[in-house]
């Protein structure tokens, strides 16, 4: 079986949202049986340090189609992923991750 192949990339967006705060929106592209996926994960700015990611949103046949597609994203898409993450969590009052 192949390694697992990982690429995270820094976008140029910030989202703020009323209830949850400042975030850093990241793209992870995962490589899965010979297509790259396609998340948003959106961490937190300032004192919290929480990750939620999005479920798989984009497959494309190279890591830089996953890249390309995340840096034209518009800031309402982005929202709308931001939803998805909240709402994808088993409780969307906590985090999908922590960091300290």
């Amino acid at each position: 079986m192949a390694p697992s192949v990982d690429v995270k990339q820094l976008l140029d967006s910030l989202l703020e949202t009323p209830e949850m705060g400042l975030h850093q929106v990241w793209v992870h592209a995962h490589k899965c049986e010979g297509r790259w996926e396609g998340t948003l994960e959106f961490r937190t700015v300032g004192d919290r340090s929480e990750i939620r990611e999005t479920p798989a949103s984009v497959s494309r046949s190279s890591v830089d189609a996953v890249l390309d597609w995340a840096a034209h994203l518009d800031s309402a898409t982005i929202a709308t992923l931001f939803e998805s993450a909240a709402s994808s969590a088993s409780d969307p009052a906590q985090p999908v991750a922590s960091h300290p």
